[in-house]
């Protein structure tokens, strides 16, 4: 449903912009670990932004370079342990361009 999408799309952004209003910028990449003193902000920023992240990414690169790399990183990584750099870096080799000024305004590391 395209309404439901972008009512927890807003939410999402929402609720984002409320936690970084009173504790900064926070890189999705961050551990559990670093959310010690802040627990609860541990899914605003993983799930909430990190979902925000991804839908920005398929904007800039484009349907099929998305699903390109997500192909690709699946089937690079069938039955192994993944690294979060391979999924960026799959992204990378599917559009053939420069992501870094993405991934650094997300706070994410290839």
């Amino acid at each position: 449903d395209p309404a439901f999408y972008q009512g927890a799309r807003l939410d999402y952004n929402r609720r984002v912009e409320m936690l970084e209003t009173a504790s900064g910028h926070q890189p999705v990449d961050q551990s559990v670990s670093d959310f010690s003193d802040n627990p609860r902000d541990y899914a605003t920023v993983v799930y909430l932004k990190g979902s925000l992240f991804f839908e920005a990414l398929r904007s800039q690169i484009g349907d099929a370079a998305f699903n390109t790399g997500l192909a690709d990183y699946y089937r690079e990584n069938l039955h192994g342990l993944a690294a979060p750099q391979s999924l960026l870096t799959s992204f990378v080799s599917a559009c053939s361009c420069d992501l870094d000024e993405l991934y650094s305004e997300w706070g994410v590391q290839p």
